[in-house]
């Protein structure tokens, strides 16, 4: 539960960190 949220947080960073958003 909190644990997939805080993966869609990190990939959220990571997603705009790194520019590579594919969801």
């Amino acid at each position: 539960m909190g644990l997939n949220e805080f993966h869609v947080r990190l990939s959220d960073l990571l997603c705009d960190a790194d520019e590579n958003c594919d969801d």
